[in-house]
């Protein structure tokens, strides 16, 4: 591909970068990455719908002159690094930009999401009465970022069960730039089958996780990350003043939390423990947060205790 693009749209609040470059495409009559971006072998890379994607340099190279969208630009505000952020150290996080600007390599190890299951349970989603509030406003549906972080199964705008994608078509359709309302995705998706009683607190960890994303909080100190939750234990009754861990109480006290939430999709996986002791990442993440968590695991016990 020569040159610069001609025009790009802008983007609209919360919206992915898929979804904006999908977009774009359809503007420009195409619909799939190969058309859009003809010659340039790295459009896959930063147009598929993901949560982090990658090549973005490549993509910024292209943008019309004048464009605002620098590959900092889009990093912020069309993909899901600010959601980890907040529990990434600085070098980690610099780390993580310069992969996406890249090629991507080690990217999912950085962020934590290689370590833990949770981005196995994770699926792109989509909210019915977004489509139609975005055609009314926007005058097109688009992909939300809140949608599609991990644990978010409600929309935290209306408070209704999201529908699922087929991950087994997307991944057979992933060159393709879809946005929600195609009837093509609309074929594939289907409402999230979750009893009721659970929607209060699907729509409580569905707003602490839009709070994460837009609060521009990044590199957190994981000991002050971990005094506020040994603290909030110790509150509970459920560690010393010296931040002993009182096991059994804290097991108790996490299980019937967990109660609250259906045992399906990323809460199937971080709801796994014995009678008489945490789930290992609850341990961890009070005795010694190192490396890389997931940040669900931080939103999900900060709503415990």
């Amino acid at each position: 591909m020569d040159g610069h693009l001609h025009f790009f749209p802008t983007g609209f609040p919360d919206e992915t970068l898929h979804s904006l470059i999908s977009r774009y495409a359809r503007l420009c009559g195409f619909r799939c990455s190969q058309a859009a971006f003809a010659g340039m072998k790295s459009a896959p890379a930063f147009s598929q719908n993901v949560a982090l994607p990658s090549r973005l340099a490549d993509l910024a190279d292209v943008l019309p002159n004048g464009t605002e969208l620098s590959i900092a630009e889009l990093i912020e505000h069309h993909t899901l690094l600010p959601y980890y952020a907040p529990f990434l150290s600085r070098s980690q996080l610099d780390q993580a930009r310069t992969s996406m600007a890249g090629d991507g390599r080690a990217l999912m190890l950085t962020v934590g999401v290689n370590a833990s299951r949770i981005g196995f349970a994770s699926r792109v989603r989509c909210c019915a009465e977004c489509i139609a509030q975005d055609q009314s406003e926007w005058g097109v549906a688009y992909w939300h970022r809140v949608h599609l972080l991990p644990g978010v199964l409600v929309c935290p705008y209306h408070g209704t069960l999201l529908r699922i994608l087929d991950h087994r078509w997307s991944s057979r359709n992933s060159r393709y730039l879809n946005l929600p309302s195609d009837d093509s995705v609309q074929t594939h998706t289907v409402s999230l089958d979750i009893q009721s009683r659970y929607l209060l607190a699907l729509k409580d960890i569905a707003l602490r996780s839009q709070q994460v994303l837009e609060s521009g909080v990044s590199a957190l100190p994981a000991c002050a990350v971990r005094y506020a939750l040994v603290q909030g234990a110790a509150k509970l009754g459920l560690a010393s003043e010296t931040d002993r861990l009182h096991l059994q109480l804290l097991a108790k006290h996490i299980g019937e939390s967990f109660a609250a939430f259906p045992s399906e999709w990323e809460f199937r996986v971080l709801g796994e423990s014995r009678e008489d002791m945490p789930a290992e990442w609850v341990i961890k993440l009070l005795r010694k947060p190192r490396a890389s968590h997931h940040p669900l695991k931080f939103i999900l016990l900060a709503s415990a205790l």
